[in-house]
């Protein structure tokens, strides 16, 4: 008869401890495959039910080293379909390159570890992520709902962080576990960074000019980046290079960044793109001026709504203009001032345009047909139809940048004639080079604003296709019947187009070279309109 005052832990061997140990981890899975909501919305997905709605997935993808730590390790701990969930076995994760360790601090007391694999799992609305962080931790790259964010795990004394893949940023804050806090991963800096050397470049210009308006913008975000550069004389970036993600900038850095921007004395301040860091920024920059006007520039459009990151920032600055924080939300995509107005919200439309002379018509020195598709990432800019319109036109030579697997996938399933395939987009200047090699640009989307790069084609004296989702060409019969295809989803038609636009090139880049001034005169009109004036409620307003 069992005495009731006995402490069973005293007397129970450690291997059938173990055991109970296991048994009851076992019981907690069993809670999960019960109740997460995770699992309820996997097994439908095998049923059937759940594809009728995209399921919502996080990827998780080891990088490797970050140039301080002593190795590319990652350890995952936990993942939870929602915050607060238990954490998923690993039965129910799509493990590649991961192998299970036994951890205390792990789910279920096993972490999922790799130098270079990929895991991923179906998630609730709201997943968490548990990393471990060590002095011999890298980086991974999380992504979820379209959105990709690299998070450095490195830290110099054991512990751990938890990652939020909905939220902005998607790093938590650093706990302490195996070992004590994190130092460094995940780590935001309570006062401010020193400035740099750039930083005090930047305010001596503004001493000198005392420009009326600046814009900030992040050079990762390259078609944003080139629209800002064609529209404002004076800039400021935030992070600094394209290298850094806004997403991982410490506290430190936003509260840096406001200040040079406080102290720069300019009156007016254009957020161009709009991401989460710069809301930060933004909100920094109010608390220590508040005299400041902020406009934010938004260059996505209706299509983005579908991506849940492009989603918050709409509504995020919707709510900033309506608390007074930024005066207004502009935009690039004829139109779409109207919705921003219908949501109560000053809008203005701001043209894009590329300055410069207009370049003679490209004449590439190899010999055939020469056409180029240039993507800064496909993602809803999928190259497939281009890539078939230009196996129905014969001999033609492919040269493209931005091409991912899948794509290049279908260039070697046609055939194409390759003269150069870049996997990632081409540094700008680079890009301009590329585009005098060929005789056509091809860059029919469906998803678009005010395209940067067809305009940045002709300027180089190159035709550019491009699809019916903008305003560009509306107010010029010759180019917009020639440039702009009606159907961007038959390559048939594109094909047809594309030959038409070579046969045609010259007398294209000619009707552009005459076009052009005066459009680029509406653009700088409509920045300089925006600077005095402001955003407006006033319903079709048009330049």
């Amino acid at each position: 008869m069992t005495n009731p005052q006995i402490n069973t832990n005293d007397v129970i061997a450690p291997d059938v401890r173990q055991l109970l140990d296991r048994v009851a981890d076992q019981r907690f899975e069993l809670a999960y495959i019960k109740s997460s909501s995770t699992y309820r919305l996997s097994e439908r997905l095998r049923r059937g039910a759940g594809l009728r709605r995209r399921a919502r997935t996080v990827v998780v993808r080891v990088l490797g080293r970050n140039g301080r730590g002593q190795g590319p390790e990652a350890w995952l701990l936990r993942a939870s379909g929602s915050a607060g969930e238990p954490g998923v076995p690993w039965d129910f994760a799509a493990a590649s390159g991961f192998e299970r360790r036994a951890s205390k601090y792990a789910s279920h007391g096993q972490s999922l570890f790799s130098r270079q694999g990929e895991v991923s799992f179906v998630a609730g609305r709201d997943p968490e992520l548990v990393f471990m962080t060590h002095p011999w931790s890298g980086l991974v790259e999380v992504e979820f709902e379209g959105r990709r964010e690299t998070i450095d795990l490195f830290s110099e004394v054991n512990g751990h962080v938890s990652v939020y893949p909905a939220r902005s940023p998607m790093i938590g804050v650093p706990e302490a576990g195996g070992g004590g806090e994190g130092a460094g991963a995940g780590r935001r800096a309570s006062s401010d960074e020193a400035m740099t050397a750039r930083d005090m470049e930047f305010l001596r210009h503004c001493q000198h000019h005392e420009p009326e308006t600046v814009a900030v913008h992040c050079p990762r975000w390259l078609g944003i980046s080139a629209s800002t550069r064609a529209l404002f004389d004076t800039r400021y970036c935030v992070p600094e290079t394209p290298e850094i993600d806004p997403a991982a900038l410490s506290r430190g850095a936003i509260l840096r960044h406001a200040r040079v921007l406080a102290e720069s004395g300019v009156p007016h301040v254009v957020v161009s793109g709009g991401d989460l860091a710069q809301l930060a920024l933004v909100e920094e920059l109010k608390r220590l001026k508040p005299g400041v006007q902020v406009d934010v520039i938004y260059h996505g459009g209706y299509v983005a709504f579908q991506l849940g990151y492009e989603w918050q920032v709409v509504k995020t600055w919707i709510d900033a203009c309506k608390k007074g924080l930024v005066r207004g939300i502009c935009t690039v995509k004829a139109g779409m001032e109207d919705f921003f107005r219908s949501q109560g919200v000053p809008s203005a439309l701001v043209l894009n345009m590329v300055p410069g002379e207009v370049m003679a018509p490209s004449e590439p020195a190899e010999p055939g047909l020469h056409a180029g598709i240039w993507t800064s990432g496909t993602g809803s800019k999928t190259p497939h139809v281009m890539l078939s319109a230009l196996k129905m036109m014969g001999d033609v030579r492919l040269h493209a940048a931005g091409m991912d697997q899948r794509a290049r996938e279908v260039i070697e399933l046609l055939g194409l004639a390759k003269a150069e395939v870049h996997p990632r987009p081409l540094p700008h200047a680079l890009l301009l080079e590329a585009m005098r090699r060929t005789h056509l640009t091809l860059y029919v989307t469906f998803h678009e604003c005010c395209p940067m790069l067809p305009l940045e084609s002709l300027t180089q004296g190159v035709p550019s296709l491009l699809g019916p989702v903008s305003h560009l060409f509306e107010d010029c019969p010759y180019l917009f019947e020639r440039l702009v295809v009606p159907f961007p989803d038959r390559a048939d038609v594109v094909a047809k187009y594309a030959r038409r636009a070579i046969e045609e090139r010259r007398e294209i880049v000619a009707a552009y070279a005459a076009y052009a001034p005066e459009y680029n005169e509406r653009a700088r009109r409509s920045v300089r309109e925006l600077a005095e004036n402001g955003p407006t409620l006033e319903m079709s307003r048009r330049y």
